[in-house]
């Protein structure tokens, strides 16, 4: 299997940009040319947004600012463009400029919160959902934004309760939903996490990421059927999904369809040829089916891709072993010992919250 999906976060409200709801800057007369040329520039950069041409965006919001650097409009269009381009330092500081110049503004003061967790900066993230919720409390974006800085903290009971208004506030609210089973998930509460990950599917069929982890909570819970069927949906509604080929494999081997689960691996690799996890899965089918120099070719990737794993050296040794082939075996077995302790030292540097199997 895979990771439960979640992207290292949680999905949140995309940034706002403000622009159909902050009006002409404090202090500018409304009938002036200047600020009518800049209202036409921003509207232009609005739709350039929108048609997802962030390049001429940016530059018609440089210009803007160019002509007037606290122009509001701009600056939250630039700090959106530049956090979605993955420049959170410089989104940052343009959208603490949004936040500094209008304080009462609820959706600066999100906009803010988004890029502050992008930064990892969770707690400031957190104080500034908090303002946002203050000034707006019906903000349901909000809420659930400030889940996943609260899930971020190990507050997992704040985080839970704050998804919950989310959901209670929007009825349609399929991310809140999602979070929610992620935070549950993560604290081992199955089968609760299940049912939040099948209300956000009934709400959004065609939600990939959900179907995909309504899929694991069936597999560990052993409705393997269930899972093939939840796997087949995330597919179908994002067929780049290379995580959800891999874990659709597994489950088909596990109920006996080996050749479909191997056709699944092949495919989760054509999508990613760097997924681990199917390297794996492959190597461990080709192994029960006796298909040892095949097994131990995908074992032999997946340990360039993670040599500090020991586990993986028994798969190899185990396929080198059916091969009647000890060619390297002293050397892997007198360094077995060295890879085993740093096998354990990473193991417990990761997060345990993010469970492999």
């Amino acid at each position: 299997m895979g990771y439960p999906w979640s992207h290292d976060n949680y999905l949140n409200q995309p940034f706002r940009a403000l622009l159909r709801c902050l009006g002409l800057p404090s202090g500018m007369p409304s009938g002036s040319a200047h600020t009518m040329s800049l209202q036409q520039m921003m509207r232009q950069a609005d739709t350039a947004y929108a048609n997802d041409d962030w390049q001429l965006a940016a530059e018609l919001c440089a210009q803007a600012l160019h002509s007037q650097a606290d122009y509001v409009p701009a600056l939250s269009l630039l700090g959106i463009i530049r956090a979605q381009a993955g420049h959170p330092d410089e989104a940052a500081e343009l959208l603490k400029r949004v936040a500094t110049a209008m304080p009462e503004n609820p959706m600066a003061h999100n906009n803010y919160g988004n890029v502050l967790r992008d930064l990892r900066r969770f707690q400031d993230a957190r104080a500034s959902y908090d303002r946002a919720i203050e000034l707006e409390p019906g903000y349901a974006e909000a809420y659930n934004n400030r889940g996943a800085a609260l899930a971020a903290l190990k507050l997992h009971d704040a985080a839970l309760d704050s998804y919950s208004s989310a959901g209670r506030l929007r009825a349609d609210y399929a991310e809140a939903h999602y979070n929610r089973g992620i935070t549950l998930y993560q604290l081992g509460r199955v089968n609760e996490a299940l049912e939040s990950y099948t209300r956000a599917v009934a709400i959004q069929p065609q939600f990939a990421e959900a179907l995909y982890n309504q899929g694991i909570a069936l597999q560990d819970l052993r409705h393997l059927e269930a899972a093939v069927g939840s796997y087949r949906a995330a597919i179908k509604a994002k067929p780049s999904f290379a995580q959800a080929h891999n874990n659709l494999g597994a489950v088909l081997r596990d109920l006996g369809y080996t050749n479909e689960a191997l056709d699944c691996f092949a495919r989760a690799l054509e999508i990613n040829p760097a997924l681990v996890e199917a390297y794996l899965n492959r190597g461990h089918t080709l192994a029960v089916l006796m298909r040892p120099e095949e097994a131990l070719a995908s074992y032999d990737v997946a340990l360039k891709f993670m040599p500090e794993r020991p586990w993986l050296y028994g798969a190899w040794l185990y396929a080198k072993m059916q091969l009647c082939d000890w060619t390297g075996m002293q050397g892997l077995i007198a360094g077995l010992t060295s890879r085993v302790n740093a096998g354990r030292q990473t193991a417990q540097a990761a997060d345990c919250t993010r469970r492999k199997r």
